[in-house]
Parts: C-alpha cells; structure tokens; sequence
C-alpha cells in the first residue's frame, strides 16, 4: 500500500518536472525567436551603414584629389618666390597625376564590386542547388 503510494507520488513529480521542462523550453523558444529578429534587424541596419561606407569612400576618393589640385591652384607661388615665373607646369602635373589617378582608382572600385556581387550570385546558386 505505502509502495503503491509512494509510486504515484513519484510519477506525479515526474509529470510535473516534466511540465515544467516543457514551459521552460517554450519560452526559451520565444526568447530565442524574439533574439533571431533582433539579428535580422540589426544585419539590415549594418547592410545600410556598410553601403553608406561605401558611396562616402567613393565621394572621398573622387573630391580628395580635387581638393587637394584646388589648394595647389589656389596657392600664389609667383609670390611666395618673387621672382615672377609662374610655375603652372607643376600644377598641371598634379592635375594631370591626381586626375588619372582618381580614375584607376574608381575603375578599380567598381571591378571589384562587380567581382564581388557576381560572387555571391554564384554561391548564392550553389546553395539554392545543394
């Protein structure tokens, strides 16, 4: 009798640990689905800053070199030196060198965005046939 008792007092915890076991998990799914689109916010919000980045390096690597033409431009050579001969062939070959560069150097850009977005189209179609 007392055995028989006893047992079913067992089982009775048992069914209540658990039920209890299953509240927890159910609520640490919820926990972890309100923090899987937290992720999902917060990945798309660094997508944005990493494209704003991007269209600020491009902006800095086009008018840096501008600026830097307008300052030589801008300097009054002929009378830092005072001996009155203009020294435009300088100024011209920094125009001619920062120009071209600034060029390349958008030209290099832009390859390797293409490159990489062709990239991930490509592993983007693996995944989608594995």
């Amino acid at each position: 009798m007392i055995a028989k008792t006893i047992n079913e007092e067992i089982q009775l915890f048992i069914a209540s640990v658990s039920v209890r076991d299953s509240e927890l998990m159910l609520a640490d799914s919820k926990v972890m689905r309100e923090d899987s689109k937290i992720m999902r916010e917060d990945s798309q919000i660094m997508k944005q800053q990493a494209a704003r980045t991007t269209l600020l390096t491009t902006l800095a690597v086009i008018y840096l070199p501008l600026q830097l033409i307008t300052g030589i431009f801008g300097m009054n050579i002929k009378e830092i030196t005072g001996d009155g001969i203009p020294r435009w062939s300088a100024c011209l070959a920094a125009l001619g060198v920062g120009g071209v560069s600034t060029f390349f150097i958008y030209l290099a850009v832009e390859w390797w965005q293409r490159r990489s977005s062709q990239k991930k189209m490509r592993e983007g179609e693996k995944d989608k046939e594995a």
